[in-house]
């Protein structure tokens, strides 16, 4: 499905729209922010609320003819960053917003050079009846009927209650858009059968197990047969663990990664894709600001997709400096396939010299095997 016309008032008005209406039902007077300002009749092109790279090119990641890919900084201060192919020329770029996480930017991009913002996602302006915060690592995909649908997680609360407040925890929704506009709706929560997982917004574990909770880092692949799978992370007894489940057929659910020693008690984040007829899971392991890093497995169907089944290859780990301390780590990726080569986006944290995380900004560089084995990344410091 080709974009439609890219007229520029057209497309910015789509977030525009958005933002105005965030504006007048958080501040509720005349009173307007400065983020606001900027977007509803400011010269800039992007909200001071939302990140932007004017200069972004991947053109330096493609290696002609070189055996070692180089990293590019992609978005400033986006985290968790997911890519979408909508078709050979045309994708879609998201993640976590950490200027303001109560919005959820979308980015447009024909060929991984260029990426414009084109709209930004508000839960609390398509709810009429909650608010929502901690707005993280949403990943989009296309429905079987064509539409486009984004999950996401968040925490629901009352509205103008504060998100300390609430008693409520992390938990997956997901809202669809009719066209590339990619303008989303309502979020919905995920209602997929008794003792099947679901969304969950309570900070207590249902009562069939903590497993039953989607609650961070939504993934979806589809598979040879055409289902659609849902990859997610739970938590609960002191570790994260990645599970799946088959949104086509609810009670074909499995779990996928569970912490090994040396792990941090967190497995999360997972990045599936498809190539030569094998998938695979690049996940993301210890606390994320702390010595976070990437492995992955690989198997036949996404069934057997499993740390059960499949042994586990370390492709990216944190950064330390001569002395040991921390200044640097990666995590959390999204792969995607173009002009038969494939690229990895991920995001790094960067740390100061008390080893404390102060930002995180999605990178990229191009993804190379060695048959069917991933290489290590090429991660400069």
């Amino acid at each position: 499905m080709h974009r439609e016309s890219r007229d520029i008032e057209p497309r910015q008005s789509t977030w525009r729209e958005v933002l105005r209406k965030r504006v007048v039902r958080a501040v509720g007077t005349l009173a307007i922010s400065s983020m606001a300002i900027s977007c509803l009749g400011g010269e800039t092109n992007t909200p001071e609320g939302l990140p932007f790279h004017d200069d972004i090119t991947i053109e330096s990641i493609v290696s002609y003819g070189q055996p070692t890919p180089s990293e590019h900084l992609v978005m400033p201060r986006l985290a968790d960053p997911h890519i979408l192919k909508d078709h050979k020329d045309s994708f879609y770029l998201t993640g976590t917003n950490e200027i303001d996480t109560s919005i959820i930017p979308v980015y447009h991009t024909p060929d991984l050079k260029s990426h414009e913002l084109i709209s930004a996602y508000s839960a609390n302006v398509q709810d009429s009846k909650h608010d929502y915060c901690n707005l993280w690592a949403p990943a989009m995909m296309r429905t079987k009927e064509g539409q486009y649908r984004m999950y996401f997680t968040a925490k629901q609360i009352y509205e103008n209650q504060s998100c300390e407040d609430s008693h409520n925890d992390q938990a997956i929704f997901y809202a669809e858009a009719a066209d590339n506009n990619m303008v989303f709706g309502a979020p919905h929560k995920i209602h997929l059968g008794p003792h099947n997982p679901r969304t969950h917004t309570s900070s207590k574990c249902p009562a069939d197990g903590c497993e039953s909770a989607l609650r961070i880092d939504p993934e979806t692949v589809r598979a040879k047969d055409g289902d659609n799978w849902l990859f997610y992370t739970w938590y609960g007894h002191g570790q994260n663990v990645i599970a799946s489940v088959n949104l086509d057929d609810p009670y074909e659910h499995h779990s996928v990664a569970v912490p090994v020693a040396g792990d941090g008690n967190i497995n999360e984040a997972p990045d599936v894709f498809e190539r030569n007829g094998q998938y695979y899971m690049i996940y993301s392991h210890n606390f994320y600001n702390q010595a976070y890093g990437l492995k992955y497995i690989s198997a036949n169907s996404v069934w057997e997709l499993t740390r059960k089944y499949q042994q586990a290859h370390t492709i990216a780990s944190a950064q330390r400096d001569q002395q040991g301390k921390l200044i640097g780590n990666i995590g959390h990726s999204s792969v995607v396939e173009h002009n038969d080569r494939y690229y990895i986006y991920y995001h790094k944290g960067a740390f100061d010299h008390r080893e404390q995380m102060h930002n995180r900004s999605t990178y990229a560089q191009e993804l190379l095997f060695d048959g069917d084995a991933i290489r290590p990344l090429t991660v400069p410091r």
